[in-house]
């Protein structure tokens, strides 16, 4: 007999219970981070929300259907969410998922509970899960954002690959760049800002789009672990790219975070930052 066992995922966002209770019951929000992906190339999501109504998840990668179904057991809003869920091309069974979401000052923490799990496939859920949390944060909307847009003379193609290339990121963004450009790997950029001084950029990379769109996480500061400690949270970049007649490019970069805001000032330094590594980009293409 196969042993069952669980999985429990504590997570907090930097937004209201009733932003993250809508992020899993509000097809618009939920069909940009629930059971899909960046690449995906069709998503469907059809949700029945009430206690007894059905779901259904169809998402589409590499040509293939992924179908996910289930039934709302409970629905508490905006405390609670209890579902079944399958995924009958790969297993007939049902297991079921708890969604509990506690308000925390002016964000939520929010827990999520598997459980009826095959004891081997506990870490491989908990990674998926993680991965869609992480999609989940973008989907979310940011308590602060500073938006940056500029038209540049490359293509899209062009453009993705100076961000996602290596040796062409060391053309713009200095030798002290190491990554490992896929969804999970990480990233570190070192800039020496004088008198043995220096800033830190580190991150992970969310989602990569080929020509199209680039998502990571984000922290910089004065130290090797700009992440510990910060007064910002939750900070990720969207790098959106969009073709223009002639073989230009349109760059929307837009940086979202949540915790310690920044007054005018400090939004209109934090913009002049960004430009000033588009600068870069834009003399390296």
């Amino acid at each position: 007999m196969t042993q069952l066992g669980f999985i429990e995922i504590t997570r907090r966002f930097d937004n209201s219970p009733e932003e993250v209770f809508a992020a899993w019951t509000d097809p618009a929000i939920a069909g940009q981070w629930l059971m899909t992906s960046p690449n995906s190339e069709a998503h469907h999501h059809e949700t029945d929300l009430r206690v007894g109504g059905k779901w259904t998840i169809r998402d589409r990668r590499d040509g293939t259907d992924y179908v996910a179904i289930g039934e709302f057991l409970e629905l508490d809003p905006p405390r609670k969410l209890v579902f079944t869920f399958g995924m009958p091309q790969f297993d007939p069974g049902f297991n079921t998922v708890t969604v509990l979401i506690e308000p925390d000052g002016d964000g939520a923490i929010m827990t999520l509970i598997q459980e009826g799990i095959p004891l081997e496939t506990r870490e491989p859920l908990r990674h998926g899960w993680t991965l869609m949390f992480n999609g989940l944060m973008v989907a979310l909307p940011p308590r602060h954002k500073v938006v940056v847009t500029r038209d540049l003379d490359a293509t899209p193609d062009e453009v993705y690959i100076a961000f996602t290339d290596l040796e062409t990121m060391r053309r713009w963004m200095g030798q002290a760049v190491e990554a490992q450009v896929e969804p999970g790997g990480r990233y570190a950029i070192r800039t020496d800002t004088g008198d043995d001084r220096y800033t830190m950029m580190v991150g992970t990379y969310l989602a990569l789009v080929p020509g199209k769109r680039i998502i990571f996480t984000f922290s910089a500061g004065p130290s090797d672990d700009p992440e510990t400690g910060s007064p910002y949270v939750d900070q990720h970049v969207i790098i959106d790219l969009e073709p223009l007649q002639g073989d230009r490019t349109r760059l929307t970069l837009t940086h979202g975070w949540g915790g310690e805001g920044h007054d005018e000032e400090g939004m209109r330094e934090t913009a002049k930052g960004w430009n000033w590594w588009i600068d870069r980009l834009e003399g390296s293409l």
